[in-house]
């Protein structure tokens, strides 16, 4: 059915609903086209992670609408993934209820920027300012993460720094857990410790093979120690979306590089841990192209978005 027709359906039946119970019902006569105007002259595909099924730009906003968290699986500075993540993000905001405070969290960004991050939201600086204060840079600032950010200011949300602090991740690796353990209260609340220090198996084996090929479970080459830090970067994530569902926000997304969420990596199996019951959505970035659902993406997100090689223009 064509999109225009799926769209002018639901909205009927919406009314419908709301009409005959007298209920509650989401409504917003808003409907999302971001994503639809992103896509409409490119080759970017879109499937169901688990059946292989195509989807269209109403699917998603059907997902999206359905969880209460999503997470972006992102590929670090691709010219059109970050675009049409912040295409899909720009149509959740345009349907959210208007008395709902939507929470974006960047993985670039650590704990300890956050007061920059209000300062900024807040009209206490300016850009400049900020863009100083929390040492943003064209590799770790990208336009697209530029676009949710200040679609997410427009709508009156809040961004949060999603990480830890490098320094302490660093130690992680160096010192380990026990050296983070004695610190400060104050330090400790920027950033969180994982319960299992070698993670989820299968992550695990996926860290391994690709720090190419060491024994974490003999210590070779010293890959438990790196994976300490990933680890830490995983609960730290999972532990900030689960503040911001706590604290009531909707929508909540996180763009996170697509390692951690893939395959039911460790920061969806924290959080889900952490918050069990949560809806959770992972849609993840492929930087290459194809027509169906190749056999080595099935399961690595709930959806599955083929954008292509890096090395392409935006609008190639």
């Amino acid at each position: 059915m064509p999109l225009h027709s799926r769209v002018i359906g639901a909205l009927l039946v919406s009314l419908v609903v709301v009409v005959a119970s007298g209920c509650h019902t989401r409504w917003n006569p808003v409907m999302p086209e971001a994503l639809e105007a992103r896509l409409s002259d490119s080759d970017v595909t879109i499937f169901d992670g688990r059946t292989g099924e195509v989807l269209n730009t109403w699917d998603i906003f059907e997902r999206t609408e359905d969880s209460d968290a999503v997470l972006f699986g992102e590929l670090h500075g691709h010219p059109v993934g970050l675009p049409v993540i912040a295409a899909i993000w720009e149509d959740m905001l345009s349907v959210r209820d208007r008395d709902e405070t939507p929470a974006l969290l960047l993985e670039f960004f650590e704990r300890d920027q956050q007061l920059a991050i209000d300062e900024y939201l807040g009209g206490m600086i300016e850009e400049e300012d900020f863009i100083k204060k929390s040492g943003r840079s064209a590799s770790n600032f990208p336009d697209g993460h530029q676009a949710m950010f200040n679609a997410t200011k427009d709508a009156g949300g809040v961004v949060i720094a999603a990480n830890a602090p490098r320094r302490y991740v660093r130690l992680a690796r160096t010192e380990g857990y026990d050296h983070l353990r004695a610190m400060s209260p104050a330090q400790r609340e920027t950033f969180v410790l994982p319960k299992d220090e070698l993670g989820p198996e299968a992550y695990r084996d996926r860290f391994v093979e690709a720090m190419g090929g060491m024994d974490v479970n003999h210590g070779g080459s010293g890959a438990l120690d790196f994976l300490r830090s990933q680890l830490v970067w995983d609960a730290t994530m999972a532990d900030s979306v689960a503040m911001a569902l706590r604290a009531g926000n909707e929508p909540v997304a996180l763009v996170i590089g697509r390692f951690h969420v893939e395959f039911e990596g460790a920061t969806r199996h924290y959080l889900e841990r952490t918050r069990p019951g949560a809806d959770v959505l992972s849609i993840v970035m492929v930087d290459r192209w194809s027509e169906e659902l190749a056999d080595e993406d099935k399961g690595r997100g709930d959806i599955v978005i083929y954008v292509g090689p890096a090395d392409q223009g935006e609008d190639s």
